[in-house]
């Protein structure tokens, strides 16, 4: 198991995403928060002398992203499945990534990008997300495409 996989599995992630929420709600930046919490893992890490900073820093970066997504939640409000299905009913028909698609998508995805960042969420993670359930529309357009005719998630 690797370092990254060890702070997630053991509920690291959800308890410092829980911190920092808390102190964004006392009126500190979400980023000096998240910079801090960088800072501290990564020293933690290279202080044990079991890990080379270079690793690290790499694990330091990764987790930072992991508690910022898990602060802001945006699955709360756009569950993945849910919306991915929604896109590639909305794509069904369509080359994926041509002008048609970008179109539909852009359409579909630019409001909830909008609505994430209305609700507080950095652009960056919001936009983020509407990449999340983009790629994971692929999945139910491979799976519509090879149902045999049989309606979506029957086999």
């Amino acid at each position: 198991m690797g370092i990254v996989e060890a702070f997630d599995g053991c509920g690291e992630v959800d308890r410092l995403a829980a911190a920092v929420r808390e102190w964004v709600t006392e009126g500190n930046p979400a980023d000096n928060v998240l910079d801090t919490i960088e800072s501290a893992i990564i020293n933690g890490l290279v202080g044990s002398g079991k890990v080379l900073p270079e690793i690290a820093t790499e694990a330091g970066r990764i987790l930072r992203d992991r508690i910022r997504y898990a602060v802001f939640r945006p699955w709360d409000h756009y569950p993945l499945d849910e919306f991915g299905a929604k896109l590639a009913l909305l794509t069904h028909g369509t080359e994926p990534y041509d002008g048609d698609w970008e179109a539909i998508s852009d359409a579909f995805l630019d409001p909830i990008r909008d609505d994430l960042i209305r609700k507080g969420c950095p652009a960056d993670v919001a936009g983020g997300w509407a990449e999340e359930i983009a790629g994971h529309s692929a999945h139910f357009a491979f799976e519509m495409a090879h149902s045999g005719g049989h309606q979506m998630g029957r086999a």
